[in-house]
């Protein structure tokens, strides 16, 4: 396994915040940058090539949804892309429409990202299903 799981936030400043003190706790995660939109964020996705990158699916220019598509599209990135939705909702109207490993209901579930980051870097490394299928969505039931 690598030193660390390198993460890229993209979400606005709170809730960057938030995930930054999460994953602050966990000696294992290394948090590359915060940005608030996709488009400041691409030059360091492409620069430094994160582990995992989490996106929220509400953002001041692009959705979430449509970074995902970019990410995949443009950069050919191939790590982990975890989606934040709001409620389960959000992410039912929205599974079909994306690129993401997985989604995640950020206020039920946000202090065990940090288990799911490790989650998804074990998978990657060991080359399962999804690392070769991006498209592969899940809701929150992660406990």
């Amino acid at each position: 396994m690598k030193d660390k799981i390198r993460v890229l936030l993209v979400a606005n400043i709170p809730l960057c915040y938030r995930l930054r003190t999460i994953l602050a706790k966990d000696d294992d995660m290394e948090v590359l940058g915060e940005y608030s939109s996709i488009e400041d964020s691409l030059a360091k996705i492409e620069m430094t090539t994160p582990d995992i990158v989490i996106l929220d699916t509400k953002m001041p220019t692009k959705s979430g949804i449509r970074a995902s598509d970019l990410l995949r599209s443009r950069l050919r990135y191939d790590g982990a892309i975890i989606m934040l939705a709001k409620s389960v909702d959000a992410v039912l109207e929205n599974m079909d429409d994306c690129a993401v490993d997985y989604f995640f209901v950020k206020d039920k579930h946000l202090p065990k990202i940090g288990q799911l980051c490790h989650v998804l870097t074990h998978r990657l490394e060991n080359n399962a299903a999804f690392a070769t299928c991006p498209r592969m969505s899940c809701t929150s039931s992660y406990a």
